[in-house]
């Protein structure tokens, strides 16, 4: 089975892509399917010493579901720490040096936050 739960913070702020061809065909912004991709941080966790430590891994994660979409894109930013669940997909390409290469990210399928509501609203009114 291909599950992955992470948690992290993201590293910027989520970028949302609406699909052009439902632009063009004349749907209304907010019906229009859309994707959103981040990366977040996901601390190393050091055997030895059994502590935490830097740096973090940064994965990739795209999020396909409209109504995660719409909460990604409405509340989360840089920092914010989240919980998400999902599946690892990999793919290959060719790069233009030619040269095949992997590619490793997580589709989302479902995300929360966990920074405290406070500190949300501090920031959504900064903005």
């Amino acid at each position: 089975m291909n599950n992955v739960s992470l948690t992290g913070h993201l590293n910027a702020d989520p970028k949302i892509t609406i699909y052009k061809a439902d632009l063009e065909k004349g749907i209304p912004k907010e019906r229009c399917r859309s994707i959103s991709c981040f990366k977040i941080g996901v601390a190393k966790r050091n055997l030895k010493m059994g502590k935490v430590s830097l740096p973090s891994d940064w994965i990739p994660v795209t999020f396909f579901n409209g109504t995660q979409v719409k909460f990604i894109g409405d509340f989360l930013r840089k920092g914010d720490l989240v919980e998400l669940n999902g599946r690892i997909e990999a793919s290959m390409y060719t790069g233009i040096d030619g040269i095949e290469k992997k590619n490793l990210r997580v589709i989302g399928r479902d995300i929360q936050c966990l920074t405290p509501i406070r500190k949300l609203r501090q920031k959504r009114s900064a903005t």
